[in-house]
């Protein structure tokens, strides 16, 4: 996160579940969910949207009179929350961070005597947000494009390699693009990481493929990352019918700071020049079983990269946090304790075949994702009625299980009302709009969320997992 602070003596410092970084006192437990604690915890909020400051976001989405706040040598705003069934403060802060309007977040919870103490450790904040050279990510996506290898930035012998399938149409897709970002400035810049981009086609539309074209020409012309994040940044604006129709791709093609060569990136479009390569990430992504983005793939070496799926049968799916991709990166190198990538996530990927583009099976995939099959209905409620079935057989009178059952619930119902303040302030600034018209807040839990795609009319009939959240489900 670029973010240094000092602590006292006996405080920690770490990630949690629900935040990049978490600052307790020694008498709180970072482990414990902040249920009645004090602590103060750490997110980073990728775009606040369009012309928004950290005090309007606060009076606007939050309802709390914002303040103006000083940590270090950052101004913001802060607001408070109080928490009505107990004497906690829930003290909310936004400052400027990054170059995309976007915001640091933190949430300091505890006793009105305990402010003064988050408010020190505050006043010791340094920011200092990682940032890539953008003109470098250009230049390797033109030489890996040119050389057959797609859209690909770092070291060929880099220690390990990440892939992200994503779709120019996929919301999370544009948010994640900020984490990416800090992730090539923190590993790939150095050396460790290699990071593939796979462009991927979920619903076949003609702004979609427009879309991907147009990343792929301005990659030709050495522009290609510069206009990824053009791309996405007058999706987040405008709206995707808006910014990606044929005059809206104009206006951003045209744009002076990408310097591009106008009529040959229309030549390059309209003659889908890239289509091969569009066919073929779509044909690996459902070889592989994705059925959202962004999915998130890591690799060891010149390892196949792998489906993140622990031995559990529970996957890291979608917006995988960077400190995830950086803990897992640690782990493979601890030489004492450390376990492989393949010991990790033991499931091996399918082994890639590579087939020859064929424009009519191209346009007939295409064809399949802008027409799904029809929802079945009788189809669905047969399976309910089989699944009702077998929960009936299977149901048991022990009423030890009972108790504990009942006594689960009670927990996570206390539970859900001590962080309701937590979880609403999370669920007001987690995501930037995408649409006009649109909800503008859109929840991204853990697991992060992806925009799951139609993708059983081309092979793949599998279902998004339950218990994933923050996604857009198409399927």
């Amino acid at each position: 996160m670029g973010t240094t602070l000092v602590i006292p003596p006996g405080w920690e410092a770490g990630p949690s579940q629900n935040f990049d970084l978490v600052v307790v006192p020694p008498e709180a437990d970072i482990e414990e969910q902040y249920l009645g604690q004090v602590f103060m915890g750490f997110n980073n909020i990728n775009s606040l949207g369009p012309d928004a400051t950290p005090a309007s976001a606060l009076q606007e989405q939050l309802g709390v009179e914002p303040e103006p706040y000083v940590a270090g040598e950052v101004e913001g705003a802060s607001g408070t929350v109080d928490d009505e069934e107990s004497d906690l403060v829930n003290k909310v802060i936004l400052l400027p961070y990054g170059t995309h309007n976007g915001a640091l977040f933190i949430v300091a919870s505890g006793l009105p005597e305990d402010m003064p103490a988050f408010d020190a450790v505050l006043d010791t904040l340094v920011l200092d947000v990682p940032q890539p050279d953008v003109a470098a990510i250009d230049a390797a996506w033109q030489s890996s494009l040119a050389a057959g290898e797609g859209l690909v930035v770092g070291d060929p012998d880099a220690p390990f390699t990440m892939v992200e399938y994503f779709s120019f149409t996929c919301g999370h897709c544009a948010n994640y693009t900020y984490d990416v970002e800090r992730l090539i400035a923190l590993e790939t810049e150095p050396g460790d990481l290699r990071v593939e981009f796979e462009v991927m086609i979920l619903y076949g539309s003609a702004e979609e493929l427009r879309a991907s074209h147009t990343a792929y020409c301005a990659a030709e012309q050495g522009r290609g990352y510069s206009t990824y994040k053009a791309l996405f940044q007058a999706s987040s604006e405008l709206g995707q019918d808006v910014a990606y129709s044929a005059d809206g791709i104009q206006d951003i093609i045209s744009q002076p700071e990408l310097g591009l060569d106008v009529d040959a990136m229309n030549e390059c479009i309209e003659s889908e020049r890239y289509a091969a390569n569009l066919y073929q990430t779509r044909l690996r992504f459902i070889e592989l079983g994705l059925t959202g983005t962004p999915s998130v793939l890591m690799a060891e070496g010149q390892d196949t990269p792998r489906r993140l799926m622990l031995t559990s049968g529970q996957e890291l799916r979608g917006a995988v946090r960077i400190g995830d991709v950086r803990a897992i990166m640690d782990m493979a190198t601890d030489e004492e304790e450390g376990q492989s990538l393949a010991e990790m996530f033991p499931v091996p990927p399918p082994e890639e075949s590579v087939q020859a583009f064929d424009e009519d099976a191209w346009n007939e995939m295409l064809e399949e994702m802008r027409n799904p099959q029809e929802f079945d209905d009788e189809a669905l409620n047969e399976m309910l009625e089989s699944m009702q079935s077998s929960q009936d057989a299977a149901a048991t009178d022990d009423d030890d299980d009972d108790d504990q059952d009942m006594r689960l619930v009670a927990a996570m119902v206390v539970g859900g009302m001590v962080l309701l303040v937590i979880g609403l302030v999370s669920l007001v600034f987690v995501s930037r709009k995408q649409t006009p018209g649109a909800d503008l807040l859109e929840v991204e839990a853990a697991p992060a969320g992806d925009d799951d795609a139609a993708v059983a009319a081309a092979g793949d009939d599998s279902a998004p997992e339950s218990g994933d959240s923050g996604d857009d489900s198409a399927l």
